[in-house]
């Protein structure tokens, strides 16, 4: 019994082709633009930790948050770096296929490597948004503690400046009773010259 040949394997059509050139581009943007997102957030991060560094101590809870947000900016960036690479070779690769060559299995095998990497670039996405949130909480919980510092600083610039006037007051008090003190000094010795003069007019008149 002679067995049927094995058909050949239809190959793909030339808009298929270029729909998946298309996709690759899309995913490829949407990488790039997350990217940028990403490093915009990581400055983002830099200002709040040196907003942080200004204060005083007993922000170390938001400085933890602001390491632990860095790591994981660190893996995002590490991530999309892969992602990279693998567009750049995906990229080589179907721009080197022809309709006419690439089967229905090839082509499916490289849909399926596409699908894969947008849906890493969904994941990282998703995780730029999350430290997009964070960082937006940590600058308000910064700006929080930097109100609370320039009242308390005011508070302090107004006890200064209270304690300044009563010292004043006290200065002049003090200055006050010096002369009044001067001058009681005065009348004493007065009085006492009074008493002395007294007493050697009431001997000359044998009244002592």
């Amino acid at each position: 019994m002679v067995e049927a040949p094995t058909p050949p394997e239809v190959v793909v059509k030339a808009h298929e082709l270029d729909d998946l050139r298309a996709l690759l581009a899309t995913t490829a943007q949407e990488s790039h633009r997350t990217a940028t997102e990403a490093m915009k957030h990581s400055h983002l991060l830099d200002g709040v930790f040196s907003e942080l560094k200004h204060l005083k101590d007993g922000q170390h809870d938001l400085i933890v948050q602001v390491h632990d947000i860095s790591k994981r900016m660190v893996n995002v960036e590490s991530g999309l770096n892969d992602l990279r690479t693998r567009f750049i070779d995906l990229r080589l690769d179907v721009s080197d296929m022809k309709a006419e060559m690439v089967t229905k299995t090839e082509f499916a095998e490289v849909r399926a490597e596409v699908t894969e990497l947008r849906t890493h670039v969904t994941g990282v996405q998703t995780e730029v948004a999350e430290v997009r949130a964070e960082v937006t909480e940590l600058r308000t919980q910064v700006t929080g503690v930097q109100t609370e510092v320039a009242e308390v600083r005011a508070e302090v610039t107004e006890l200064r400046t209270h304690v300044t006037g009563v010292q004043t007051e006290v200065a002049e008090v003090r200055t006050q009773v010096a002369g009044v003190q001067a001058d009681v000094a005065g009348v004493q010795a007065e009085v006492a010259g009074a008493h002395g003069k007294l007493d050697l007019l009431l001997v000359h008149f044998g009244l002592n």
